[in-house]
C-alpha cells in the first residue's frame, strides 16, 4: 500500500497502482482524467 493514499490540494485521494489514477475519495473524481469517475459511498467509523 506504499504510496497508494495522499492528499492533492488537502482532498485525500486513492491512487490506482494499475493504471496510475488517483481519485479523490470525498467525489470519487479521477484527478488525472476529468472525464474518468468512481462511486463513492459516505461511511461511519465507531
Amino acid at each position: 500500500s506504499r504510496g497508494l493514499t495522499g492528499t492533492h490540494n488537502g482532498r485525500p485521494f486513492v491512487a490506482s497502482p494499475l493504471l496510475k489514477q488517483r481519485f479523490d475519495l470525498l467525489s470519487g473524481q479521477c484527478l488525472d482524467d476529468e472525464t474518468v469517475r468512481v462511486a463513492t459511498y459516505e461511511v461511519r467509523t465507531t
